[in-house]
């Protein structure tokens, strides 16, 4: 028997604002959110009008409709008769079922050792429940409005399964918080270090919802592949709120974090298919060498990069074929080490307003087919996608702007081409849709006043890289 929590302690973890462990890099003090609101209210809306942007929302939100429902389907698909039920009754567990021999209670700690369902209900006031299943199969953990609290570990752990499957049963609200310092049982020892934390291969899905308070570090980690189906789920972590090491894929669902160190992150790819992301504060948004965003609504919030792929070795990449993304960085907005492709969707971009970052910064190339890009934020490193795109784009510089001043772009027949109010102090805009031409040219008013007037041409020559390498990964 694998033991984590090693100490019965009576105190609880206090709920109040927590402090990032990693004050060099993190935004500081992390606000806690109310989670199951705050995820349910998630949004990527951002004032910022044109017919495409409309409809390129609309198809994200079907597609994340779509994937929802599938993975509703997968989650309900076990034979509950065979479930086998623990009761947590504040400081220890009943089980029963049709077989026990699969579930360990020592006070308040439960162990669960075999493949099968079990349906965990109640409170452990502090304690823990970890899985350590030796023999391979599925472990399925139906969460059915659960209160977990521990003083000394994580309050939910799969330390050793083939696959392992959280449910969030319908209509529950479950919450997991763990310690602000980890007893470990030697110095060789530094896992678990999540509020739910998985060693091996986790889903996480259902109709219910899931609140983690991570007090000590990050809020879910997966250490292989972390896949998020569907639920609700809020995460506040004094570091990473939601971290997949090999993979972290979000298919649905709707996702709030606050987290001190990076919101969304992988080290190798991070994969958005759908569901609504709403990363309330970070210290970078979404992170991995591999960021692929096909669906879904995801609005980012950042005190340095929203959006950063890189990596010390390899050559990182940022493709986006749809879904609707709204980013509001202190640093770069799009920050990509290697090159960015975008074939679909809306990026709307609320940069830095200092000049040594960019809206946009990237390395290699940014190559632009398809969908609505605006992004506005300090002059000195504006940048525009690759002059080589299939679709054109504009690049102008001007004197900066208040914040809430509306910038509107018109060609010279009269068309409107984007209207956007940007949230900060902006003194550039980017912007690529299919409705520019080569052959017109385009002003630029700031409330009703003309400050520009460019081409696709001045953009091209301005544009790619040049305006400054892209930040580095953090370890």
């Amino acid at each position: 028997m694998r033991r984590l929590r090693t100490l019965a302690l009576g105190s609880s973890v206090a709920l109040l604002a927590l402090t990032a462990c990693r004050t060099d890099e993190s935004s500081g003090s992390v606000q806690p959110i109310d989670a199951v609101a705050a995820a349910s209210s998630a949004t990527a809306a951002d004032d910022v009008t044109t017919a495409t942007v409309a409809a390129a929302s609309a198809a994200a939100s079907t597609d994340a409709a779509s994937t929802t429902a599938t993975a509703t389907a997968t989650a309900q698909d076990w034979d509950t008769a065979a479930e086998v039920l623990v009761a947590l009754t504040g400081d220890g567990a009943e089980v029963s079922g049709a077989d026990l021999s699969g579930v360990d209670v020592e006070g308040s700690f439960v162990e669960i050792t075999a493949p099968g369902t079990y349906r965990i209900t109640g409170t452990l006031i502090d304690g823990n429940v970890e899985i350590d299943a030796e023999v391979d199969g599925l472990v399925r953990i139906v969460l059915d409005d659960v209160d977990i609290t521990s003083s000394t570990t994580s309050p939910l752990a799969v330390v050793k399964a083939t696959e392992a499957i959280v449910v969030l049963a319908d209509g529950s609200t479950n919450v997991l918080t763990d310690a602000a310092t980890y007893v470990y049982p030697d110095a060789e020892t530094d896992e678990p270090n999540a509020a739910l934390f998985s060693d091996d291969d986790l889903t996480i899905t259902g109709n219910g919802s899931l609140e983690v308070h991570a007090n000590f570090a990050d809020g879910i980690v997966g250490k292989d592949h972390l896949t998020i189906s569907s639920g609700t789920i809020a995460v506040t972590a004094v570091d990473d709120g939601i971290r997949g090491n090999d993979s972290l894929v979000v298919d649905g669902g709707t996702i709030a974090v606050a987290a001190g160190g990076d919101g969304l992150k992988s080290d190798t790819e991070l994969v958005v298919n759908g569901g609504v992301i709403d990363v309330q504060q970070s210290y970078e948004g979404l992170e991995s060498t591999a960021i692929t965003i096909a669906g879904g609504e995801i609005s980012v919030v950042a005190s340095d990069d929203g959006i950063n792929a890189a990596s010390d070795t390899g050559s990182p990449t940022l493709t986006i074929t749809g879904g609707s993304i709204t980013v509001d960085a202190q640093g770069d907005g799009l920050d990509v080490n290697d090159s960015i492709t975008m074939t679909g969707g809306t990026v709307i971009v609320n940069g830095p307003t200092q000049d040594m970052n960019g809206a946009l910064d990237y390395d290699g190339a940014f190559d632009i087919s398809g969908g609505v890009l605006v992004a506005t934020g300090s002059p000195g490193m504006a940048m525009a996608p690759s002059a080589d795109s299939a679709q054109l784009s504009l690049l102008s510089v001007f004197s900066t702007q208040q914040a809430g001043s509306t910038v509107t772009i018109t060609s010279s027949n009269g068309q409107e081409i984007v209207s956007f109010t940007p949230s900060k102090a902006f003194g550039s805009i980017t912007v690529s849709t299919a409705d520019l031409t080569a052959a017109d040219s385009y002003d630029v008013a700031i409330d009703g006043t003309v400050v520009d007037t460019t081409t696709t041409a001045e953009a091209a020559s301005q544009g790619g890289p040049g305006g400054g390498s892209g930040g580095g990964r953090r370890p």
